[in-house]
């Protein structure tokens, strides 16, 4: 499923966030990321998966010497994120797995909140994160805290609401790939090798369906893959969050 298809969804997941992290929360995101000390020569930052913009309102007035830069695949979120008005941030409807060339090695930071779970391939957006960010920069990823395994997250008190809502939202958008749209298309084909040919072609496209409570474990090994090896977890005092600091 699409994301523009989601109608209205961006105002509620706004509320939602504001309700988890509330506001003025930018220098203490900092001192979380173990960045306090070097932010103030931080330059440009990037967002990916920014949404309504939620989260670089905070920063860009917590650090006005920044110049930010939000993209997404929503119109909507977009649409709504220019309507703030925010001096030092632009926006731009993207695809976080093909970003301009002419990004390679552009941002001291680049962030992403909740969203590596939602997308079909994020492995090719974390690399994409990685050609974008600066040596010696930083990459902030934040995601809900499972533990990569349904026994355990069951022992947990807000598992239930998160897999709700990642049958809901999470799965059916992260299986928004080539392959698994083509796949509907041709299920009930009777013809099954000219399917099966033709889901040999685009196996490389397929999605990887993480969920929203895929967890420590598959993060780190996610991240280790697309060239980040230097991953420290942070334990952040926000609901259900966890933070992982990436250097480049």
């Amino acid at each position: 499923m699409d994301w523009n298809e989601y109608n209205d969804f961006q105002k509620y997941i706004e509320k939602f966030t504001e309700g988890r992290w509330g506001t003025g929360y930018g220098e203490k995101f900092a001192a979380w990321a173990g960045v306090n000390d070097k932010i103030a020569n931080f330059k440009e930052a990037l967002d990916v998966g920014c949404g309504n913009g939620y989260h670089l309102e905070t920063f860009s007035k917590a650090f006005p010497y920044m110049q930010f830069t939000g993209v997404d695949l929503s119109t909507e979120a977009i649409r709504n994120a220019k309507r703030k008005n925010l001096k030092n941030v632009d926006f731009h409807v993207m695809n976080g797995e093909s970003m301009p060339k002419d990004w390679t090695n552009k941002f001291d930071w680049v962030m992403m909140f909740d969203c590596a779970h939602d997308q079909p391939r994020p492995d090719l957006t974390i690399k994409e994160i990685h050609r974008t960010l600066k040596v010696g920069g930083v990459f902030t990823m934040v995601d809900i805290d499972g533990t990569s395994n349904i026994y355990l997250d069951k022992m947990k008190g807000e598992a239930l609401l998160s897999y709700m809502l990642s049958m809901f939202i999470c799965l059916p958008c992260a299986s928004n790939a080539p392959s698994m749209i083509i796949f509907s298309l041709f299920e009930n084909c009777s013809l099954c090798h000219f399917k099966q040919c033709i889901l040999t072609k685009v196996l490389d496209l397929d999605s990887y369906c993480l969920g929203s409570r895929w967890g420590r474990k598959r993060a780190l090994e996610l991240l280790n893959e697309c060239n980040f090896k230097d991953v420290t977890v942070v334990d952040i005092p926000v609901q259900s969050q966890v933070l992982y600091v990436c250097r480049k």
